[in-house]
C-alpha cells in the first residue's frame, strides 16, 4: 500500500510535469526563477501568472488519487496543499 507521503510526492511531481507541458519549458523555467525571489515567497506562486495552475493541480490530483478533488473535503484539501507545498519546497516549481 502506498503511503500518503509517497502519493504527495507523486502528485507534486505530476503537477510540475503537467505545468511544464501546459506552458512550455521557457515559461516553466521562468516560474521556477520567479518562485525563488522574495516577491514570490510561499504561499505565492508564479505559476498563476502564466496559467490557471489550479486546473493543472486538479488534473494531477485526479491522476494520482484516482478521483477528482472534492470541494468540501478537508482530506482532499490537505492532500492538495501538501502536494503543492512539496513542489515548492523541493524546487519542482
Amino acid at each position: 500500500m502506498e503511503t500518503a507521503y509517497t502519493a504527495t510526492e507523486r502528485m507534486a511531481e505530476r503537477f510540475a510535469d503537467l505545468l511544464a507541458e501546459e506552458i512550455g519549458p521557457d515559461k516553466f523555467e521562468r516560474i521556477k526563477a520567479l518562485n525563488r525571489t522574495p516577491e514570490y515567497a510561499s504561499p505565492i506562486c508564479a505559476s498563476h501568472d502564466f496559467c490557471d495552475a489550479n486546473m493543472v493541480m486538479a488534473q494531477a490530483f485526479e491522476e494520482v488519487a484516482g478521483h477528482a478533488p472534492e470541494a468540501n473535503s478537508e482530506s482532499d484539501a490537505d492532500i492538495w496543499n501538501a502536494a503543492w507545498d512539496h513542489a515548492r519546497q523541493k524546487g519542482l516549481i
